[in-house]
C-alpha cells in the first residue's frame, strides 16, 4: 500500500490538492452517510466485518483511485463547465451575446469620466475576468476567465502559450513553474468539489429512493445531505471562477519573462519592436502547431533571414577587436578606449514589415 501511495503521489502536492484531498472528503462522507443506509446489501454486509484499519485502507484507497480518475478527465470536466462540451448551440450563441454585453458595459464604465477611480477599480477587475477579443468569449464565467488566460500572450505578442505551453515551461525557473502549479491546483480543487458534490447528492437520492419501505427515520437526513451538497455547487463555482486569478498573474509571469529565454534557446533574438515580435511568435506559433509546410517554412525562413550576419574578425591576429557593422574604425578605437575588453554587440531584429502569419 504504500509503494502505491508512493507512485500515484509521484505528481506532487498540487495533484494531492486538487483531486486526492476533495475525493477523500467525499469517500469518508459516503462511508459515515450513505454507507450505513445500504448495509443491508450483501456487498456493504462483507465490509463492515473488516477491520478498523482494513476500513481506512479501503477509504484511502478509493480517495486515490477516484482522486486520479478525476484528474485523467480533468480535460471534458473543465470543457463542461467552460461550456464548450455538451451545452446546446442555441443556449451557448445566448450566453455568448450576454457576455458580450457584460463586457461592452464594463468597458464603457472603464471610459465613463464621471465614474470614480474605485468604480473604475472594480469595473477593470471584473473586465480582467474577460478575453481581450471579443471573438474569444466563451458561453460561461468559468469559460471566459480561462479564455482571458489562454490568449494573453497571442493578443499581446502573438505568442500562443497554449501551443508553446511546454516550450514556456521548460526555460522557466523552479519557483515559477511551482507558483503555476499551485494556481492550478487552487482551481482544481473546486472544479473536483463541483463534480463531488453532483455524485454525492444523487448518491444520497438514489439510495433513499431504493431503500426498504420502512426506512429508519435517520435514514431522511440523506435527502438534508444531499440537499446540501447541491446547495454549495454554485459556492464551488463561483470560487473556482475567482481562483483564476491567480494563474492569471501566473501566465502572465510565464509569457512576459519566459520568451526571452525562449527565443534564445530556439536560436532566435527578440526583436527591437514590438510589432517585429509579433511577427516572429507568430511564425513561431504557427510552425508549432501546423508543422512543416511550404507556408509555414515560408514564413519561418522569412524570420530567420532578418539576423544579420556576424562581423568578420577584420583584426583577427593583431590584437585588435572585430569591428562591428555599420561602425567606423574611429568610433571603435573610441568605445575600445572607454571600455577596454567589452565585446561588441550587435542585437538583430526582425523587421516589423516581414511577412507574418495570417
Amino acid at each position: 500500500m504504500t509503494d502505491l501511495i508512493q507512485g500515484l503521489l509521484a505528481g506532487g502536492w498540487p495533484f494531492v490538492v486538487g483531486w486526492v484531498l476533495p475525493s477523500g472528503l467525499f469517500v469518508s462522507l459516503f462511508a459515515l452517510l450513505v454507507f450505513p443506509s445500504i448495509s443491508y446489501l450483501s456487498a456493504a454486509s462483507s465490509i463492515t466485518h473488516l477491520g478498523e484499519g482494513t476500513k481506512l485502507g479501503l477509504i484511502v484507497f478509493l480517495a486515490l483511485a477516484l482522486g486520479v480518475l478525476l484528474n485523467a478527465l480533468s480535460v471534458p470536466l473543465y470543457r463542461i463547465l467552460e461550456g464548450y462540451l455538451g451545452w446546446p448551440g442555441f443556449i451557448k450563441n445566448r450566453r455568448i451575446t450576454h457576455y458580450a454585453k457584460v463586457q461592452k458595459t464594463l468597458q464603457e464604465r472603464m471610459d465613463d469620466p464621471n465614474q470614480t477611480r474605485l468604480q473604475r477599480g472594480f469595473a477593470a477587475e471584473k473586465l480582467a475576468l474577460f478575453p481581450k477579443d471579443e471573438g474569444n468569449i466563451a458561453p460561461t464565467r468559468l469559460g471566459n476567465a480561462m479564455r482571458a488566460i489562454e490568449t494573453f500572450g497571442s493578443h499581446t505578442f502573438k505568442l500562443d502559450s497554449q501551443v508553446l505551453w511546454s516550450e514556456l515551461r521548460a526555460v522557466l525557473p523552479d519557483t515559477l513553474n511551482s507558483d503555476i502549479d499551485s494556481a492550478k491546483a487552487g482551481i482544481d480543487v473546486f472544479i473536483a468539489l463541483i463534480y463531488l458534490s453532483l455524485g454525492f447528492s444523487a448518491a444520497c437520492l438514489a439510495v433513499f429512493l431504493e431503500a426498504p419501505q420502512k426506512i429508519h427515520m435517520s435514514h431522511r437526513s440523506l435527502l438534508v445531505a444531499g440537499g446540501v451538497s447541491l446547495l454549495l455547487v454554485p459556492i464551488w463555482y463561483r470560487q473556482a471562477v475567482a481562483s483564476t486569478r491567480s494563474l492569471r498573474s501566473a501566465v502572465h509571469a510565464m509569457v512576459m519573462l519566459g520568451r526571452g529565454k525562449l527565443a534564445k534557446s530556439l536560436g532566435l533574438e527578440v526583436p527591437a519592436t514590438l510589432e517585429a515580435e509579433r511577427v516572429m511568435w507568430s511564425s513561431m506559433s504557427r510552425l508549432s502547431l501546423m508543422g512543416y509546410n511550404d507556408r509555414t517554412k515560408q514564413r519561418w525562413d522569412a524570420v530567420r533571414a532578418q539576423r544579420p550576419p556576424q562581423a568578420p574578425a577584420s583584426g583577427a591576429g593583431d590584437g585588435t577587436k572585430p569591428m562591428p557593422p555599420n561602425q567606423t574604425p574611429e568610433e571603435a578605437r573610441g568605445a575600445s578606449s572607454t571600455e577596454p575588453g567589452t565585446a561588441f554587440e550587435n542585437p538583430s531584429a526582425v523587421r516589423p514589415d516581414a511577412p507574418g502569419l495570417v
